[in-house]
């Protein structure tokens, strides 16, 4: 059998144990990194691209994969990839999926500046994902021209006590004004929310559930909390912190949606589902936007299936 101890940064099975090797150092100068080999991916409408990595945010549920130092690709480079997708692969839409696209206004800017340049802006829509305090509405108007449709912005909770604790570094005030800049430049907007941080009550819950109706954001998505391995979330669990009680180190219960990971002692499992599922109800109903949650709910149909039989299974368990 090969051995691939000398290799820093890899994880491998040896005689069927899992072999950590020493870490790898990150890669500081992204532009020396070739283009991704598009040519052995399927064809596809929708394409991804990385124009940076790292995070330097501190939030306590969060795993920062690509390092807490932020590294971005030249403008020019970026964009070189953009048009490749565009007039070689047909893409359709683009998504930029770095953690926070805004992260450096006058590099986004640049982005924005060098699209236009090469007319792409009228030949792709794009995505990409902000942060309630790195946005303005001159830039988002920005990214509108430049063919951005789509904004999405993790605010994680409508009650400032649970985003002090969770270190997210954003007040509700930030947030509101982020939105509406938002809707004013014309795009599309995505919230992100998560219900079971440290100490959270159906109370706290209830109030990110009316905050985010009272945003009525183009679409929303409601995540119960999840353990992930290095983050502050997962520590605190393993050490019975927070309220947490850890159910399952199981990586199939590392879900947002359908897994069984993670309660408190103040919201059982069960009680963080049903939460999630009136979060999404309250969303589209309390604005009037039934024809909205009938498409979410066909468009998810395979989870929401999945979720009724794991609550079912629950349910005869408990019975039995």
């Amino acid at each position: 059998m090969a051995d691939f101890s000398a290799i820093d940064g890899l994880v491998w099975r040896k005689n069927g144990a899992v072999v950590e090797n020493a870490g790898r150092d990150w890669i500081e100068d992204l532009d020396r990194l070739p283009m991704p080999a598009w040519d052995l991916y399927g064809p596809s409408d929708v394409y991804q691209i990385y124009a940076s990595r790292g995070c330097p945010f501190q939030c306590i549920f969060c795993m920062r994969a690509l390092g807490e130092r932020p590294r971005l690709r030249s403008a020019k480079l970026v964009v070189d990839e953009f048009q490749t997708l565009v007039e070689c692969y047909h893409a359709k839409e683009i998504d930029f999926s770095d953690e926070t696209f805004t992260l450096r206004r006058e590099w986004a800017l640049e982005i924005c500046a060098e699209i236009r340049k090469r007319g792409l802006h009228t030949k792709v829509r794009w995505f990409a994902n902000g942060r309630v305090n790195t946005v303005d509405e001159d830039l988002l108007r920005t990214m509108r021209e430049a063919g951005c449709v789509r904004i999405g912005y993790g605010i994680e909770s409508g009650c400032q006590e649970i985003l002090n604790a969770a270190h997210k570094g954003t007040n509700i005030e930030q947030i509101r004004k982020a939105i509406r800049a938002s809707k004013r430049a014309g795009l599309k907007t995505e919230a992100f929310y998560i219900l079971g941080f440290p100490g959270e009550t159906r109370e706290t819950a209830m109030k990110t559930i009316k905050f985010a109706a009272s945003l009525n954001t183009t679409s929303a998505a409601f995540g119960i909390m999840v353990p992930y391995p290095g983050t502050e979330v997962a520590a605190m669990a393993a050490r019975g912190e927070g309220g947490y009680r850890l159910l399952s180190n199981d990586w199939r219960d590392f879900d947002k949606h359908l897994g069984n990971a993670l309660e408190l002692k103040t919201l059982t499992r069960r009680e963080l589902e049903g939460l999630q599922a009136r979060a999404y109800l309250w969303f589209y109903i309390r604005n009037g936007r039934l024809l909205d949650l009938a498409k979410f709910a066909w468009g998810k149909r395979k989870a929401v299936w999945k979720l009724w039989e794991k609550i079912r299974t629950k349910q005869n368990l408990n019975h039995g």
